[in-house]
């Protein structure tokens, strides 16, 4: 409960840039609320055009969709090689990400913090996501 980026601490922890403050489960709802194209259960509570333009490849920033992270064309991504080219998501400063993959309708969520106890456990965050997709996607799709 007590945030570890600065800049969203003093902005009393509510900060758009600042990564995911939540929980698994409602990460994962609304992963799928995105995966269902805005809808729930029967209601749709945005259009599926709003989610296809927030979670598709936006040229010239071709990494990158308006509203999320994308896999990455080519060379490494924190998605996994395994993930499928339509892949997206968002990671957080402190190590948190969220991976959602329309093709296998699956969600991978990690929620850790590496900046605790100190910052000088900041590096390799993006290999452990990527590893810890790939093993979900192999565990899943087998």
């Amino acid at each position: 409960g007590e945030v570890h980026d600065e800049r969203a601490w003093y902005m009393d922890g509510i900060a758009g840039h600042a990564g995911l403050f939540s929980t698994s489960t409602d990460i994962g709802k609304f992963a799928k609320f995105l995966l269902n194209h805005g809808q729930v259960n029967s209601d749709q509570l945005i259009s599926a055009q709003v989610v296809k333009n927030f979670t598709s490849r936006q040229a010239p920033l071709r990494r990158r969709a308006i509203g999320f992270d994308l896999k990455s064309m080519d060379g490494f991504s924190s998605a996994g090689t395994l993930a499928s080219k339509r892949t997206f998501g968002h990671t957080g400063f402190t190590g948190t990400s969220f991976w959602a993959d329309p093709e296998n309708n699956l969600v991978v969520i990690i929620l850790t913090n590496r900046t605790f106890p100190h910052r000088s456990n900041t590096s390799g965050i993006a290999q452990v996501r990527s590893d810890v997709a790939d093993i979900v996607q192999l565990y899943i799709l087998q």
